[in-house]
């Protein structure tokens, strides 16, 4: 599961191993040692994007120096930008719904200047939205990752006729 917007290997933090980081993602890009949003993890919830990894500028000069700070960067130097580009290969495609919608197809994106559900934290331009509340308080990219998947929020929102289409790509992401 990806937990991180920069690339950080949270699998084999410390940090997140005993509970102390959930990661950026599930923080709102705030780390847990700071009270501060971290400048990648902003430009990717602004921008619509669940990684680095995703954005056509990647990899940017930021994350490039980031990357290879001494004190805070890799080791060895440039390695989350490789484990980025994996990811990037891995992830369903970008602009991905909490609850399904591919946002790349969604009309709201143009109309709305929507930058996704994952982008704004579950407040969509339409109010806010539990579903996605849900999924990002768990950790998961989206409801697919979720072992209650269709849970009863997410049912209701496919009864309503809302993009039926939701839950087959839910299914189809959730080994991606």
């Amino acid at each position: 599961m990806i937990v991180s917007r920069c690339g950080c290997p949270c699998d084999t933090c410390e940090f997140h191993l005993d509970g102390r980081c959930a990661g950026c993602i599930a923080l709102s890009g705030v780390p847990f040692h700071d009270t501060k949003v971290c400048r990648l993890a902003d430009c990717c919830q602004r921008r619509g994007y669940l990684h680095c990894g995703q954005c056509p500028d990647f990899p940017c000069g930021e994350l490039i120096q980031f990357s290879n700070d001494e004190q805070y960067g890799d080791n060895p130097p440039g390695e989350r930008i490789e484990r980025l580009r994996e990811w990037a290969k891995d992830a369903p495609g970008v602009g991905v719904g909490k609850c399904g919608t591919e946002c790349s197809t969604c009309g709201f994106r143009e109309k709305r200047n929507c930058a996704g559900c994952g982008a704004q934290q579950g407040e969509v331009f339409w109010g806010s939205c539990d579903v996605a509340k849900c999924a990002a308080g768990r950790g998961y990219r989206h409801c697919g990752e979720c072992p209650e998947l269709p849970c009863g929020m997410l049912a209701e929102m496919i009864e309503n006729g809302h993009n039926p289409d939701r839950l087959d790509n839910l299914k189809r992401w959730k080994n991606q």
